[in-house]
């Protein structure tokens, strides 16, 4: 009896234990089912990120040591069909056994990227990059290889060479054309230089595009609009961290709110297509940081399709500085228009003028007695033809304007000195706070004496009503003297603030709207900035900034 109990405690334990072993069992699946999963997620969103780059046309694929084919991107089933678990040397090369100069498995023996140019089963010429891929447990037993097609610029390169075999014969027989024919070769040359330099900003392109370095942002959307793929570059570009744009609608986090209902109807049509107005370009268009502010970009997208939805990816590059650049570049094209046409109206009109001038003089000295009113007249006439002459000189002052002729001067001297001629200042108070240990300056004291000048005239004209006008003087840094000219005038609108320093732009009833544009090209020309700053019905502050010492060219 003793005995049978004991084996029945000892087969109750057994039980236990089975038990036990079965549920660590049961965990041990379900961690594997669920690792199982992140692999097939993870391989998934790879596959649709090569699959997104098929626009580029660069063919890519992994290959075993047995030299069979593990993984294939579009462009490679395009080109050669879906060979996974066919031996690479088949069918891309048509051939029997592996090449001679595998480049697979030199790099898997060597651990390092190798490259061979070939020709494909399909006659056409590749380059091959073949690079070592390592498991986990550090074991090499596979490459991941970039297919880059070449037929193009072989026949290029082929192309070239015929030519200059042929210039090299006209060169033999044509000794008297030997000039003509070496500037032909040299723009040959050229060009092709410009071909390979092309070649190789797009080879790198692509390799900071798909680099975790790149400086253009790659973004995927996954198929309700959210961000499912956000690189270092885009953080870089739009100030969002991976966790902060993960997961978020894309057009509320970077679009302009003007562009929602647009975004919104295209993306519903992608969705179900995968076709949309913004697929196969390249368009500029403008985004919205996390600081809110609006700025300019270059957006390429292209559709991918994972686990039958739509995804888009997007290549985003910011132009801000090529849109600054563009737009200094018009005004430049401009300002030459301009000053040329400005040079030739000033010529015209100055001899006409001087006769006038002369003409009025003579009267006036013919006239022993004139009447009043010829008096007055004459007087009118003189006056009008003075004016006239200012205009002139503002217009060939600004058509070529001359290099400052440098001395050591006083900055408030010179304004000392535009007061004491200024004679319109009427109802008008001036107040200059001049500071008294402000160094000398290396500068033309005339071209000064005409920027300064134009700020008090420009300052007394905003307040017809009278105000008060005070002129600073001060030392920045040590480097630089700043002088300001702030009024009590009514200020100047937004929207003409950025149009001030423009030629030919005035709202005054009088005047051709030179005075700001030649005095901005003035101070340029010292190597010295002019700004303004305004607030409508308070009055307006132009700060001049002059450096003490000229830097040297």
């Amino acid at each position: 009896m003793t005995e049978s109990k004991k084996t029945k405690e000892q087969l109750f334990k057994e039980i236990a234990e089975l038990r036990k072993k079965n549920a660590a069992l049961e965990k041990s699946v379900t961690k594997l089912r669920n690792a199982e999963e992140a692999v097939r997620t993870e391989r998934d969103k790879l596959q649709s990120l090569m699959d997104g780059l098929a626009s580029t046309e660069i063919g890519i694929d992994i290959v075993g040591i047995d030299y069979k084919v593990l993984f294939q991107n579009q462009v490679l089933k395009r080109r050669f069909g879906d060979i996974a678990g066919e031996y690479c040397y088949k069918k891309y090369m048509g051939l029997k056994k592996p090449c001679d100069f595998c480049p697979m498995i030199k790099a898997v023996k060597n651990k390092k990227v190798e490259m061979v140019e070939l020709t494909g089963l399909d006659g056409r010429n590749y380059e091959l990059i073949s690079a070592p891929l390592t498991n986990p447990d550090g074991h090499v037993d596979k490459a991941i290889e970039i297919l880059r097609d070449i037929t193009e610029r072989k026949k290029a390169e082929e192309e070239s060479r015929r030519h200059r075999d042929h210039l090299e014969d006209l060169v033999n027989e044509r000794t008297a054309e030997l000039k003509k024919i070496n500037e032909r070769l040299q723009e040959e040359v050229s060009e092709r230089k410009h071909l390979e330099k092309e070649y190789r900003d797009s080879e790198e392109k692509f390799r900071r595009m798909t680099s975790s370095a790149a400086k253009d942002a790659i973004i995927m959307l996954d198929n309700e609009g959210n961000i499912s793929y956000w690189n270092k570059a885009a953080k870089k570009i739009f100030g969002y961290s991976r966790r902060e744009a993960l997961r978020k609608k894309c057009h509320l986090l970077l679009g302009p709110e003007r562009f929602y209902d647009a975004y919104r109807k295209g993306f519903a049509e992608f969705k179900k297509s995968g076709k949309g107005p913004l697929l196969g370009k390249t368009l500029e268009l403008a985004a919205v940081k996390k600081d809110g502010s609006e700025f300019p970009i270059e957006l390429s997208v292209s559709a991918v399709n994972l686990r039958g939805k739509w995804n888009a990816i997007g290549i985003v590059k910011d132009i801000t500085k090529r849109k600054e650049m563009e737009k200094k570049l018009m005004l430049q094209e401009k300002l030459a228009i301009l000053g040329q046409l400005a040079g030739g109206v000033g010529h015209e009109l100055r001899n006409p003028l001087g006769a006038i001038k002369n003409a009025a003089y003579f009267l006036n000295m013919a006239l022993k007695k004139p009447e009043q009113e010829v008096k007055e007249t004459l007087e009118l006439l003189k006056k009008e033809v003075t004016a006239s002459e200012s205009i002139i000189s503002s217009l060939l002052g600004f058509a070529r304007p001359k290099p400052p002729s440098r001395h050591k001067v006083n900055v408030n001297e010179i304004i000392d000195e535009v007061l004491k001629k200024n004679n319109i200042l009427g109802r008008n108070k001036v107040e200059a706070r001049l500071t008294k240990t402000l160094p000398s300056i290396l500068a033309d004291p005339v071209q000064l004496t005409q920027v300064f000048g134009n700020l008090v005239l420009n300052a007394i004209q905003a307040m017809p009503e009278g105000g008060e006008l005070v002129i600073e003087t001060n030392l920045d840094n040590r480097k630089y003297v700043v002088v300001s000219f702030t009024d009590t005038g009514n200020g100047i609108p937004e929207d003409i603030l950025g149009k001030l320093f423009e030629p030919l732009f005035t709202t005054k009833a009088k005047g051709i709207g030179l005075g700001l544009a030649v005095s901005k090209t003035l101070v340029e020309g010292h190597g010295g900035t002019i700004e303004v700053e305004s607030k409508v019905g308070k009055g307006s502050t132009f700060n001049v900034r002059l450096p003490i010492r000229p830097k040297s060219k």
